[in-house]
């Protein structure tokens, strides 16, 4: 069984399905109250939002469960224990979640702030292998769950700031504002900084 198999375990295995009343709305700005089928945590009692991301199921006017199409899909909200919860479906094109066995060419996140620079909230498990291991499930390593922030603009160009060479992505991100890639490369701004970085952008490069 390979370790993919074993995410999907552990996103699932502590989690059982409640039925919350929402509401979506398609690309043709068409919007339908439904009644959704969503994980929440067994201890916790949270909403699951890493299991939706991809899939999201309800219930249609037969009480059947059927599998949101995402592609259709502009938006998604409900209400749970007393607060809304908004998602935004996006063109996956950083290839959240790589190696999927599911189609993961669009994914619902949660809206933290809409703006020039959007962001957005993503949820994922990753595995992590020990310093004094081989690696491989079952062998030197543990799955860890972790969130970030999606920052994207308004013609879709994404970016998760948290992984990688934080230089080089934000460098290509910003790539429409010079002075800003070189204030990024000179360590003006760190990966802590993210707002600092948007309001540079904001009042100094950006235009309609």
């Amino acid at each position: 069984m390979n370790k993919f198999i074993f995410v999907l375990l552990l996103v699932y295995n502590f989690s059982y399905s409640k039925k919350i009343e929402g509401y979506y709305i398609t690309t043709n700005n068409e919007k339908y109250n439904t009644v959704f089928e969503i994980p929440v945590g067994m201890l916790s009692d949270e909403i699951n939002f890493e299991a939706i991301q991809f899939v999201l199921k309800y219930y249609d006017e037969n009480e059947k469960k059927q599998k949101l199409d995402l592609e259709l899909i502009f938006e998604v909200g409900f209400d749970y224990n007393g607060e809304k919860f908004v998602l935004r479906k996006l063109r996956n094109s950083i290839n959240l979640v790589p190696n999927a066995l599911f189609d993961t060419s669009y994914i619902l996140l949660r809206i933290i702030k809409e703006d020039i620079i959007s962001s957005y909230s993503f949820s994922g498990t990753s595995y992590m292998v020990n310093s004094n291991g081989y690696g491989g499930v079952g062998g030197g390593g543990n799955f860890y769950k972790y969130g970030s922030s999606i920052l994207v603009k308004k013609d879709g160009t994404m970016v998760d700031p948290s992984t990688g060479s934080f230089r080089k992505k934000m460098s290509e991100f910003f790539s429409d504002c010079p002075d800003l890639v070189d204030k990024i490369n000179d360590k003006v701004y760190k990966r802590n900084q993210i707002d600092e970085v948007i309001e540079y952008y904001k009042v100094n490069c950006y235009k309609e």
